[in-house]
């Protein structure tokens, strides 16, 4: 990596006040690369801009741009200085050259100074009607600007009804630069508003439009409903070539669009992504993690109705090594509802791979699909719980505490080897090392106490930091409360001295949550034990 030069101030100093609007470029753009550098830096190049605005009006270009970013830099620190540079900057702003008549228009938008509201005001109005399409766009930009430094000032100067007329601009950047400005100026409103005039035109724009622009204006006009079922079919019909464009961005936005036009006609959701899913499945496989996970997204608004479509990808949705987290877990949460009688046992064992991820959440949203899959396909279950215990065996801790809280969600009581697995469990608490996997392993104990032999004794080890401060967090500390009176119903005989030990400490406790968890306990106990049983068990 190249260094920064360092610069002589001094010399700079004279440098610059050699030069005039006479100059030669290179000798100027020499100049200049010395003052971005210095700026680079860090100097104080405070008193050297007047010496600097004085080019503002120079032939090349180039030395144009670099003055007037050094301009922008100082305007709001020496707003007198800059005031003299307005003159030549709205000169400007009619130079015969667009590219100079746009750049002056962003500058003087980009003033940060209250003082030249007035005149970016005035001239972003005229540049609305230039007649360069590249003066327009600035031109449409710089609302967005002046509505940041002010907001009341587009609604005040009528540049919000201008910005509505632009839409109809001939140049499709233009329009579309429109839009987004309109969206951000009215967001407090609700953005843009989309009349069937509005829409039906931005529908015989799209084709002009470049695909990014095609794909703004498909989301836009997500916020327009059709009057009638006709109305309806004929916009659908005028969006079914984009299903298909070659672009996936662009038919991935134009398939949301359809799901929000046929929302009230369900039925046809499987016909539409049937033409479209070609295309789009075919970025599973790429590289493009944003891509895929937008189009995984779209997939799952189509799930509940498409399902046997979408079936047939399930190995494209299996994860790869190199795949950040957020991807993966989008993948996860899906493949469970992908589930059937064939590709269950192919689908479970590859989740099993995800359990043990470097990634803490990975593991955990993989553990919880294999639950999930047991409720969608319950002749899996016996396969998930040989999984379950596999996982439960590794010792590893943050491992044991995610399976642990999926089996908290699931009734384990008819699985065969139930007793054993429940068994293997108690041996483990103390591989627990954070506050999720011990509140599970007691929702856990509670529940099952009648089945565990020492329930009680693993229980106590629990009860022994109850009441000492910071040895247990208080969501464990409510957990175990809970836990301590389900197995109070469980074994009266043993657990009633426990039971009384436990509430007095939970009413002593410093924390109010727990504090009123204990009082509510003892007080429901003390009105009616069969409906506190009936109620916590």
């Amino acid at each position: 990596m190249e260094s920064v030069p360092v610069v002589d101030l001094t010399s700079l100093r004279s440098s610059l006040s050699t030069l005039t609007l006479q100059s030669d470029a290179l000798s100027c753009r020499k100049a200049l690369a010395k003052v971005l550098a210095a700026k680079t830096n860090g100097m104080n190049l405070t008193d050297m801009v007047p010496k600097i605005l004085k080019l503002l009006a120079h032939p090349d270009l180039i030395a144009k741009k670099i003055v007037y970013s050094i301009l922008t830099e100082y305007a709001h620190k020496q707003p007198d200085i800059a005031l003299l540079a307005i003159n030549t900057l709205t000169q400007e702003c009619s130079h015969g050259n667009p590219m100079v008549r746009g750049l002056a228009l962003k500058t003087v938008c980009s003033l940060n100074h209250e003082n030249f509201f007035e005149f970016g005001q005035s001239a972003v109005i005229s540049a609305l009607r230039d007649s360069s399409a590249y003066v327009r766009r600035v031109a449409v930009n710089c609302c967005g600007k002046l509505h940041y430094r002010s907001p009341n000032i587009c609604q005040e100067s009528g540049l919000t009804d201008k910005l509505y007329h632009i839409i109809r601009d001939p140049d499709p950047i233009v329009a579309v630069n429109a839009i987004m400005t309109l969206e951000e100026i009215l967001k407090e409103e609700g953005g843009l508003v989309v009349n069937k005039n509005i829409a039906h035109y931005l529908l015989n724009k799209l084709e002009s439009l470049t695909p990014w622009g095609q794909i703004y204006t498909m989301n836009i006009l997500v916020k327009y409903t059709p009057k009638s079922e006709d109305e309806m079919f004929d916009i659908l019909n005028m969006l079914d070539k984009y299903l298909t464009h070659n672009s996936c961005s662009v038919s991935l936005a134009c398939l949301k669009l359809f799901s929000h036009l046929i929302k009230d006609f369900p039925h046809l959701k499987p016909e539409v992504l049937k033409k479209s899913l070609t295309g789009i499945c075919s970025v599973l496989t790429s590289g493009n993690h944003e891509l895929i996970y937008c189009v995984i997204e779209v997939l799952e608004e189509f799930m509940e109705k498409a399902s046997d479509i979408i079936v047939p990808q399930y190995k494209n949705l299996f994860c790869k090594y190199k795949e950040p987290a957020y991807l993966k877990q989008k993948k996860i949460n899906m493949l469970p509802s992908l589930v059937t009688n064939d590709n269950g046992s192919e689908i479970l064992d590859e989740l099993c791979l995800y359990t043990t991820d470097s990634s803490k959440s990975v593991s955990l949203s993989a553990i919880t699909a294999m639950g999930t899959v047991i409720m969608v396909q319950p002749s899996t279950a016996k396969h998930c719980f040989t999984k379950f215990r596999h996982l439960i065996e590794t010792d590893v801790g943050y491992i044991l505490s995610n399976t642990l809280q999926v089996l908290q969600r699931i009734d384990m009581r008819h699985i065969e080897e139930f007793t054993e697995l429940l068994t293997l469990i108690t041996t483990k608490s103390d591989l627990l090392q954070d506050d999720a996997g011990r509140c599970a392993f007691l929702v856990i104990l509670g529940r099952y106490g009648d089945r565990v032999m020492d329930s009680t004794y693993i229980l106590e080890d629990f009860l022994e930091t109850f009441g000492e401060n910071n040895m247990m967090s208080p969501v464990v500390q409510l957990h175990t409360l809970t836990t301590a009176v389900q197995m109070f119903f469980h074994h009266p005989g043993v657990c009633q001295g426990m039971l009384g030990e436990v509430l007095e400490a939970g009413v002593a406790s410093s924390d109010k949550a727990v504090q009123d968890q204990a009082i509510f306990y003892y007080t429901l106990m003390a009105t009616d034990v069969n409906a506190a049983k009936a109620i916590l068990m």
